[in-house]
């Protein structure tokens, strides 16, 4: 019995493997994050004068914690940062490739 696997198929199980890598993020981003806060909270009472006009994620997102040139904060940051871009990754990439298997390789 032959089964053929068209090229919409394809590209929405990448899709799926890109929600994959997202969710992988979510589980990275919900034990680091949590972590930094903490030490932000307990060795940088006032980090939240460096936010300036921006907000967590993006402080976190663009790695503005490094100004604060605390070695055990970039420790814990860096994978909160890293699974941000991950997750940011993931989404877009698997929203791109429905939209391609939806309007172009159906």
């Amino acid at each position: 019995m032959e089964t053929t696997f068209s090229t919409h198929d394809l590209m929405l199980t990448l899709a799926l493997t890109f929600i994959a890598l997202a969710i992988a993020g979510c589980t990275a981003l919900a034990i680091f994050w949590p972590l930094s806060k903490v030490h932000l909270r307990d060795r940088h009472p006032n980090w939240k004068a460096d936010l300036g006009k921006g907000n967590q994620w993006t402080w976190f997102l663009f790695g503005r914690y490094a100004q604060l040139k605390d070695n055990n904060l970039n420790g814990l940051a860096r994978p909160a940062q890293v699974a941000l871009w991950t997750i940011i990754t993931g989404l877009g990439g698997a929203w791109v490739l429905w939209l391609l298997s939806e309007y172009f390789f159906k």
